[in-house]
């Protein structure tokens, strides 16, 4: 998603299914968007960050077995 203005489609996929988070945090580490996913192996869709301030941004996939992070950039 690299970069965007704060609308972007995202895809994650893990080994075998888990039930996990997709975060969006700002450089300050401030939580901007959240996705809960159950019992996947992989999820494609949109995200949308609230009021996005052109900035650094990072996005966390946390998983029962897995985690990875992201870091983007979001412009206007």
């Amino acid at each position: 998603p690299n970069p965007n203005n704060g609308n972007f489609t995202f895809h994650a996929g893990l080994q075998g299914k888990q039930t996990f988070v997709i975060l969006v945090l700002d450089a300050w580490g401030n939580e901007r968007a959240r996705m809960q996913v159950y019992e996947s192996d992989s999820w494609t869709g949109t995200i949308d960050v609230a009021n996005p301030v052109p900035g650094n941004y990072f996005i966390r996939v946390i998983a029962e077995y897995d985690s990875a992070q992201l870091p983007f950039v979001i412009t206007q």
